[in-house]
């Protein structure tokens, strides 16, 4: 399917980009909350019509419910000494909206390179018309709620949980997310993370985080190259990040 990129001005960090396949990770996140009928696939591949690249390090404004297409973005607050708490990590396949957190002090940043789409025509029109889009509207009412979800989950995790345990927790959780979207080869996920992001995703020290990666490498838990996370013992990850085998 080939997209129109709209005629409109964008910042010096972002600029149109071409149009996107319909085996895109929106359409396999969407498609893996339920059938959708053809009416429904017709308009969700209708509104999605506006593909935006943003450079990696600039900030994203989120006005209006946008979908990641590709790349990492974060929600973080950043103290006055330049200390930073990433709260929630978003990924392709996933819904950003706003619901009035401006005041929060926190902000939106692309930790990678990263494509959006904006989905605000398609909210609207769901919205105004559920009863013709069931799916779509349980789509979207699922997707704020695992939004919701992982927030509760990295305050638990930072909260709670051991160092070893966050980490694993994490790692657990990315790839239950890469896997819905359809980024998942083998036991394998993009991991472009660095040592610092996840440094400041698990409040930790980069010192910490490379200590604990090398012990899940040593102990053949996990494998990482070329910017892939390969998960090699999913029982033992589990067990690290206090997850019941029957929830991997």
């Amino acid at each position: 399917m080939s997209l129109h990129v709209a005629d409109t001005q964008v910042s010096a960090k972002t600029r149109p980009w071409a149009g996107i396949a319909s085996n895109t990770p929106i359409h396999n996140r969407i498609f893996s909350l339920g059938n959708l009928s053809d009416r429904e696939a017709d308009f969700l591949s209708q509104n999605l019509q506006r593909p935006i690249l943003h450079e990696a390090a600039s900030e994203l404004t989120v006005a209006a419910p946008l979908f990641v297409l590709s790349g990492w973005v974060c929600r973080a607050c950043t103290l006055p000494d330049g200390r930073r708490q990433i709260l929630q990590l978003f990924i392709a396949g996933d819904l950003l909206s706003d619901h009035s957190r401006r005041k929060t002090g926190t902000s939106y940043a692309c930790l990678t390179s990263v494509k959006t789409i904006d989905a605000d025509a398609l909210s609207i029109g769901v919205s105004r018309a559920p009863e013709q889009f069931p799916v779509l509207a349980t789509a979207f009412s699922n997707l704020d709620g695992d939004t919701e979800e992982r927030l509760i989950g990295q305050i638990v995790r930072t909260g709670r949980l051991r160092a070893h345990e966050r980490l694993a927790h994490l790692i657990l959780e990315l790839y239950r997310r890469h896997q819905r979207c359809g980024q998942v080869a083998g036991n394998s996920f993009p991991m472009p993370l660095t040592q610092e992001v996840l440094a400041d995703i698990l409040g930790l020290s980069q010192v910490h985080i490379n200590r604990m990666l090398q012990q899940l490498r040593h102990e053949g838990v996990v494998r990482t190259a070329a910017g892939k996370m390969e998960i090699l013992d999913f029982a033992r990850l589990a067990t690290f990040a206090c997850v019941a085998e029957n929830e991997i």
